[in-house]
């Protein structure tokens, strides 16, 4: 008989975006070993959790209402608590998870992204394991904004993930890079794992000898999320002027879902630029692409597009902050500003050919798609 785990994420699973993508896959590998029950929080649509149905056992959906969200955010600045850990925060779902933890004699409690993390405190008397997994130090994500709003709310993480981290400091963790694992370690003297995140088979599958590389630059995302629209504004406003300006023969092609109609309105009828939205494979674009362009400004933790892109054979152009958390160095190229960045694109689109894509393909692979950091595998460390 299996053992039961259950795993609360703060994004469903789904094809959406990298939050989604890491759960189902999570979910599926799992699957073989465990019994799951999931709880997972939505503020959109529904998912589809059609294909996943043989892997769940239980799946409780938690759609968030904006206004109860709010009222808990606000419930939680009285408590000192950053809202990134209280908006998905309700005393329903606290009763839930309780209810779930002490009816089911559970191997594991896993928290998936530290949104959920508050929700560790709730569990009740439970024989459980719990197990930690983090895609960002919240910490660091404020440090980075400006303004005294922001100030304040880094402080208030730091004293969060303090609390947070020292209440479950006999529990397991798995941080996404070994920058975020020194990070834990010397600010919270939290011992945890690295892991990698998983490759989508559309990836690993590609046959780049049989595909036509053409003239063409991808900016690859979730528009809704802010870091990433600064991005795309940045790339409109300030890079592809000049690219129009020096007549440079070279496709934009513009992929991912949530993008501003502003920016759909505006450049919807230039011929250059292809706004594909969302698609289930995204990853021909990046194969078929001489790079993505990803100057990041703000956010924290490894950014799995960079990955991706890497896996595809396709070079980057960003910031450190793009980059940071991943310690190979090829086909990663550092821009300075909108002037450098021009350079930078004539360059790359002068050098990158099929060859050298399918070299930079295979040296990534064999750095990062090591199946021992996927984190199933951890897990499965954990038995002994």
């Amino acid at each position: 008989m299996k053992e039961k785990i259950l795993l609360i994420s703060a994004f469903p699973p789904g094809n959406e975006t990298a939050g989604q993508n890491l759960t189902k896959n999570l979910i599926m590998r799992m699957a073989d070993k465990y019994e799951i029950d999931m709880i997972y929080f939505t503020f959109d649509n529904k998912p589809n959790l059609i294909s996943l149905r043989k892997n769940i056992m239980r799946a409780k959906e938690i759609k968030i209402n904006k206004v109860l969200s709010a009222f808990y955010i606000l419930i939680g600045l009285m408590f000192l608590i950053n809202p990134i850990f209280s908006r998905r925060f309700s005393i329903k779902t606290c009763l839930l998870l309780r209810k779930m933890a002490k009816e089911n004699n559970y191997k594991y409690i896993i928290f998936n992204f530290s949104q959920v993390f508050l929700y560790s405190l709730f569990v009740g008397k439970s024989n459980s394991k719990k197990i930690f997994i983090i895609h960002d130090v919240i910490a660091q994500l404020f440090s980075r904004r400006k303004g005294v709003i922001n100030k304040i709310l880094y402080i208030l993480a730091i004293f969060n993930e303090k609390i947070l981290f020292s209440l479950n400091k006999s529990n397991y963790y798995f941080a996404i890079s070994e920058k975020d694992r020194n990070i834990l370690y010397s600010n919270y003297g939290i011992d945890s794992k690295v892991f990698h995140v998983y490759l989508e088979s559309e990836i690993m599958s590609l046959k780049l000898n049989r595909i036509k590389i053409d003239n063409m630059i991808v900016l690859y995302g979730a528009w809704n999320r802010p870091e990433n629209m600064q991005t795309l504004k940045f790339f409109f406003r300030h890079v592809y002027p000049k690219i129009v300006k020096n007549n440079i023969n070279l496709k934009v092609c513009v992929v991912g879902g949530g993008i501003s109609k502003s920016i759909y309105s505006q450049y919807i009828s230039d011929e250059n630029v292809q706004i594909i939205g969302f698609v289930e494979n995204p990853y021909l674009y990046l194969a078929r692409a001489k790079c993505l362009f990803a100057p990041l400004f703000g956010g924290a933790g490894v950014k799995v597009k960079v990955i991706e892109s890497l896996a595809c054979g396709t070079p980057v152009l960003g910031t450190n902050i793009t980059f940071e958390g991943i310690e190979f160095k090829e086909g990663m190229i550092l821009i300075k500003n909108s002037e450098d960045a021009v350079e930078k694109i004539l360059e790359i689109t002068k050098i990158v050919d099929k060859n050298y894509k399918i070299n930079l393909r295979e040296k990534f692979l064999s750095y990062y798609a090591d199946e021992k950091y996927l984190l199933d595998k951890l897990i499965d460390d954990l038995n002994g």
